[in-house]
């Protein structure tokens, strides 16, 4: 069990385990920090948590090599990235994921419906999130190119 917990400290990044938005930037190149976050997150109360699962379900996408994995992977979390921004809509930190995932997608997925919109809706946010939450704010500064 130590061994377990130490490897797990080892490879995924600080304090991903008790809070999934660290890891967020790590999913891309870590299929076993996706896992996780997916198992451990995607059940909770917290709809910003679950929609870090929802992007790590995502981004299951990138780490397997099946091309019909790879669609459904995509497909499910966005589909649940989608019905948690129109039950929460007024959840900045669900615009900043979706906005991210969408920028870096590949444009063959025509996963871009909504970058325009959320682009506006982070930048009239900053100000606002300088005071309230300086790391979305950073990370929303950085994916915005700020």
């Amino acid at each position: 069990m130590f061994a377990l917990l130490w490897l797990s400290m080892a490879v995924f990044p600080p304090d991903t385990l008790s809070n999934p938005r660290f890891g967020f930037s790590h999913f891309e190149s870590n299929a076993a920090l996706c896992k996780l976050v997916y198992s451990k997150y995607k059940g909770s109360e917290l709809p910003v948590y679950r929609a870090y699962a929802a992007a790590a379900h995502m981004s299951m996408a990138n780490h397997v090599w099946n091309p019909y994995s790879k669609w459904n992977y995509f497909n499910e979390g966005k589909t649940q990235l989608e019905k948690l921004i129109q039950s929460y809509p007024a959840l900045i930190e669900l615009r900043y994921i979706r906005y991210t995932l969408q920028r870096y997608a590949p444009t063959m997925l025509g996963y871009t419906t909504h970058q325009k919109s959320d682009r506006e809706i982070l930048l009239k946010s900053i100000p606002m999130l300088q005071k309230s939450d300086p790391f979305l704010f950073h990370r929303c500064k950085s994916v915005l190119n700020l």
